[in-house]
């Protein structure tokens, strides 16, 4: 679990703003998160030391760039594995990659956002690992939901609830 002091600096990389309709909408400044250095390897370590894999395993991180990639890329370090960036659609230039990093066959995926990803997104993301023959076993989010997180079909793991956030940032603009 994310410790006081750590969850305080980050709590502070959030925004309220308001939707079209009018609506309270929860706004992360990723690059608020990743550019403080002592925050960002805090919350990193925590979030490897929760990720349980064998020496032998043959396991990846991956993460989309405005999921958190700057952040996995931290904690793939931390475990020594690799990284996968991946892409929603292919890159219409270079090599054409939707999948940037050595995706190996039987290869198996813990993948890394800073949400509970939709379902939407769960199963696209699932359909390029199922493609290269290789296998989503966890999603670990920072943030979650815990009736949301029931409707993935692979274990997902997340370490501060967004309705917390949302009330903490609710009191801070009072």
């Amino acid at each position: 679990m994310i410790n006081s002091h750590c969850y305080h600096n980050f709590i502070r990389c959030f925004r309220i703003e308001k939707n079209e309709f009018n609506d309270d909408l929860m706004v992360m400044d990723q690059d608020a998160l990743t550019l403080k250095p002592k925050l960002r390897n805090e919350m990193c370590h925590q979030i490897a030391e929760t990720i349980e894999i064998k020496a032998s395993d043959e396991v990846a991180i991956a993460s989309y760039a405005h999921q958190g990639m700057s952040l996995g890329i931290v904690i793939s370090q931390i475990l020594t594995i690799p990284f996968l960036y991946l892409r929603t659609s292919q890159k219409k230039y270079g090599l054409k990659n939707q999948v940037e990093g050595l995706l190996l066959e039987n290869q198996k995926i813990i993948f890394f956002s800073l949400y509970l990803p939709s379902i939407e997104l769960f199963d696209k993301t699932n359909a390029i690992f199922q493609e290269k023959k290789a296998k989503m076993i966890q999603w670990v989010s920072i943030i979650g939901k815990e009736n949301d997180a029931k409707n993935l079909k692979i274990p997902h793991h997340f370490f501060l609830k967004q309705e917390k956030i949302y009330g903490d940032l609710k009191l801070m603009e009072r």
